[in-house]
C-alpha cells in the first residue's frame, strides 16, 4: 500500500507535485522549464487514461514509483502548430502545455491524488 509518506524523506525533502497554477507562476517568474512525470500505460490497460502530474523535482517519487512513471523535463516556449488551444502556435504556460502533450491524461495535483491512484491501480509498490 502506498502512502503519502513513501514520498517524503531527506533524500527527497524538498521533491513535490506541482499544480498548474504553481507551474504557470513559476514560469512567469522567468523559469525556463517544466517537469512532469508520466505514467506509460501497459497493453492490458490500453482502453484507460493514464495519469500525469508536475514536479518540483526529478527526485520525487524516486524509488517509490512504479518503473513505468517516466520524468520529463521540456524547455519553455514550445513551438508547436497553430491550434485552437494555441492559436499562436507557441506554448507558453502549463494551461497550453496541458492541452498540447497531456489532453488524454489525467492531472494529478496533490499528493493525496496520487496515493489514492497508486493504491486502485497498484497492488505493491516499488522499494
Amino acid at each position: 500500500m502506498f502512502t503519502a509518506e513513501m514520498f517524503q524523506n531527506e533524500k527527497r525533502k524538498n521533491s513535490r507535485i506541482l499544480t498548474t497554477e504553481e507551474v504557470n507562476e513559476a514560469l512567469w517568474q522567468g523559469s525556463k522549464y517544466i517537469m512532469e512525470i508520466n505514467e506509460v500505460l501497459p497493453d492490458a490497460r490500453e482502453n484507460e487514461k493514464g495519469i500525469c502530474f508536475f514536479i518540483s523535482n526529478y527526485l520525487f517519487g524516486h524509488g517509490v514509483l512504479p518503473s513505468n512513471f517516466v520524468p520529463s523535463s521540456t524547455q519553455m516556449p514550445i513551438q508547436v502548430k497553430e491550434r485552437p488551444s494555441v492559436p499562436s502556435g507557441q506554448v507558453t504556460n502549463a494551461d497550453e502545455y496541458n492541452a498540447v502533450f497531456s489532453y488524454d491524461a489525467i492531472r494529478i495535483n496533490n499528493i493525496d491524488e496520487l496515493v489514492d491512484y497508486l493504491n486502485q491501480h497498484y497492488h505493491t509498490c516499488a522499494t
